[in-house]
């Protein structure tokens, strides 16, 4: 399919090319090949560009600060849209979504459900100045903030106290251009000798602890992912326990051998890169953890010709679920599991997760789109072609169809990679 070009009112953008080179503009459209039509001031037509080119494009997205919803579904080729489910039948999931509206997801493009069990309190949230920031080790700012995201070109670090929790959870998007070298220090102190430390060379990933007489590696994994990670990490402080998410994939849960645990209570951002190589991070958050829903999450599915479904307290089910229909406070779902005579009615907060069954021709869908859609909320969709036009941009998804959006709802397209095979397994 592709979209004609369209002169309406249209976004302002920043092209992010290999080898450090950008273009502003405004976009026009992304056609069914990936190319990219951009209207440029340094040209009377529109200019057009190769999506192998293309490493991402930054829009000028008011709606950054949007609630993340506590429920979401997850597409089989591994998309993730934050949603409210409504109801489902033999055919359709029907969903609320922040940027779609109500729409119908095809139940057989369906992987997972995902349902909250808890609101995680928020710590920090974002980069919105420099406040509370001390810049240290450097003689000239080595550090700044553009656009809610921390931007450094030089060496150095920048630290920040904060009420850290026992238990607590830190995510972030790590960008780089040439060669990453960046640490992210967690639960230190002014010395910055007992911590948990996570770092990115050009040799590899790895998450360690730093206490002042030695220093013991929780993980190393020798791989990069591109030029661009997404990093979860979650720790207790109480029993020692580390677990490690890169780009969504649960790398392991690991245990911090040495004692005392770290007490400090500073985070620090810290580039030791060249200044040819620049370290970007992006969506930076410290939450206090939830573990009990979090192990929920990273529990195995089962059989894959039945539909799994976890419950609150962890407990795994094998089944079918014949639907999902409004309740008094919440959704219902009705589900025949293989050893209860009886049909389960269960309320939603009964539920932390659903395994949809992979039954014949629904296995994962290889993700063959040229670029990610990264919406508000947290929302991730691949897309085989867009337009943009009067303030709305349509897009074609490869198995929900058009889908038309606001054009602030769009924070970036990231052009799709394939992630290489893990090398390191977790200690």
């Amino acid at each position: 399919m592709f979209f004609p070009l369209l002169t309406a009112t249209l976004p302002a953008a920043e092209i992010r090319l290999k080898g450090e080179l950008k273009l502003s503009g405004q976009i026009m459209a992304m056609d069914h090949s990936g190319v990219i039509h951009l209207q440029s001031p340094i040209s009377d037509k529109p200019v057009f560009i190769q999506s192998a080119a293309v490493e991402k494009v930054l829009f000028d997205a008011q709606n950054q600060d949007a609630q993340t919803s506590r429920e979401s579904i997850e597409l089989r080729n591994g998309d993730v849209l934050p949603v409210s489910i409504l109801s489902m039948d033999d055919h359709f999931l029907k969903v609320d979504s922040a940027c779609f509206g109500e729409i119908s997801v095809p139940r057989d493009a369906l992987a997972k459900l995902n349902l909250g069990l808890s609101s995680e309190k928020m710590i920090y949230d974002h980069a919105k100045h420099f406040h509370d920031w001390k810049e240290e080790d450097s003689h000239s700012p080595s550090w700044v903030v553009s656009k809610d995201n921390f931007h450094s070109e030089n060496q150095g670090r920048i630290s920040r106290e904060m009420q850290m929790p026992e238990k607590s959870k830190i995510r972030f998007s790590l960008m780089w251009s040439n060669q990453a070298n960046f640490q992210c220090v967690y639960a230190g102190s002014e010395s910055e000798q007992d911590a948990y430390v996570f770092d990115v060379t050009g040799d590899g990933i790895s998450l360690y602890r730093e206490s002042a007489n030695r220093r013991v590696t929780l993980v190393s994994l020798n791989r990069h992912e591109g030029k661009r990670v997404d990093v979860e990490i979650c720790i207790d402080r109480t029993d020692g326990t580390l677990e490690l998410r890169l780009n969504g994939d649960f790398e392991g849960r690991f245990t911090d051998p040495i004692l005392p645990r770290p007490a400090g209570n500073r985070l620090s951002l810290v580039n030791r890169a060249h200044r040819e190589s620049s370290q970007q991070i992006r969506g930076l958050e410290v939450l206090e953890w939830d573990q009990e829903s979090d192990r929920h999450s990273s529990v195995e599915r089962g059989d894959r010709e039945y539909e799994s479904l976890i419950g609150r307290r962890g407990e795994l089910h094998a089944g079918r679920l014949l639907g999902i229909r409004a309740g008094d406070s919440s959704p219902v779902f009705l589900y025949q599991a293989n050893f209860h005579k009886d049909l389960l009615e269960l309320p939603e907060e009964e539920i932390s997760h659903v395994f949809m069954r992979d039954s014949e021709g629904t296995g994962p869908v290889n993700p063959a789109s040229s670029f990610v859609m990264q919406l508000r909320g947290n929302g991730s969709l691949r897309i085989d072609s867009c337009v943009f036009e009067d303030g709305k941009v349509k897009a074609m998804h490869p198995l929900l169809g058009t889908l038309q959006f606001a054009q602030s709802d769009l924070l970036s397209l990231l052009r799709s990679v394939r992630h290489p095979e893990k090398t390191a397994q977790s200690q």
